[in-house]
């Protein structure tokens, strides 16, 4: 599919929606796509695949966009953490 073709169909889609902010485009979906997908927790490169990135750092760049992976990984580490008793390791 043309490219040109996409974004008209947006356009006029976004038109009809009465969305009238100027920065909204095709790619501002590819990037929400993207970022949704990461907090949904599809692993990075299936993401990538969908994406058809070459190489998964560029993929990596949408995890800037969220917060979800930070509070995720806290909630992982405090609940793998519950009960360990710090004095027994010393």
């Amino acid at each position: 599919m043309a490219i040109d073709s996409v974004q008209g169909a947006f356009r006029q889609a976004k038109h009809e929606a009465g969305i009238n902010k100027r920065r909204v485009s095709v790619h501002t979906l590819r990037h929400c796509y993207a970022t949704h997908l990461l907090e949904a927790g599809v692993h990075p490169e299936v993401v990538q695949r969908f994406m058809g990135h070459s190489r998964l750092e560029t993929t990596m760049l949408y995890f800037h966009l969220t917060q979800k992976g930070a509070e995720d990984a806290v909630k992982i580490i405090n609940h793998t953490m519950k009960g360990f008793n710090y004095d027994n390791d010393k």
